[in-house]
């Protein structure tokens, strides 16, 4: 379990193409073997350690469902360690299990915030509100409207500093997770 908020931008140092691709993140951050982290909103497990980097494994099939089977050496991407009983709770309930990769339909500055709209994903509309959670590459965001099929949420420079949503531009491919909560309202009201 995750909570959004990003601990550290770390830098692909190495990415091994496989049956199970094996990508090295060149990371301050300190894990033990077999430790979770969630990789661009991803939960992974650290599989190898090094003084200044760690190792983890992706499936084909978390490939093919998210953005890092596309990762390449020098990318940026998003860390965040997993939540521990009794830290404190600053984002929302995040699970790192990838529900759909969008794209960047546009990105407007307005004096010194941002404002990024996204599409909704195909079947995602029932999980996205206004002033709902999303976790957009693994990052806490509130959703400040929809319009159609694409949603928008407001960025603040610090947000811009410490995660990798400074360098994206339109057209970027990003992982979507819904808030966990509207998950189980829709699984509930479908059975209903």
């Amino acid at each position: 379990m995750f909570t959004g908020i990003i601990a550290e931008v770390g830098r692909i140092g190495k990415v091994v193409r496989g049956q199970i691709q094996r990508v090295t993140i060149e990371s301050r951050l300190r894990f033990k073997i077999g430790d979770s982290v969630a990789v661009d909103g991803v939960c992974l497990t650290v599989v190898d350690l090094a003084p200044s980097s760690f190792t983890v494994e992706i499936s084909q099939d978390t490939g093919k469902r998210t953005t890092l089977g596309a990762l390449k050496t020098g990318d940026l991407v998003n860390l965040e360690p997993p939540l521990k009983v009794g830290d404190y709770l600053s984002g929302h309930f995040v699970t790192g299990h990838i529900d759909a990769v969008t794209r960047i339909v546009a990105r407007r500055r307005y004096g010194n915030e941002y404002h990024y709209h996204f599409q909704i994903p195909k079947g995602g509309e029932d999980y996205i509100i206004p002033l709902g959670s999303v976790a957009i590459d693994g990052i806490s965001l509130t959703i400040k409207e929809i319009r159609g099929q694409i949603f928008t949420v407001t960025i603040i420079p610090e947000t811009m500093k410490r995660t990798t949503l400074g360098a994206k531009r339109r057209g970027d491919r990003v992982n979507i997770e819904y808030d966990l909560i509207a998950r189980y309202l829709r699984r509930w009201t479908l059975r209903s």
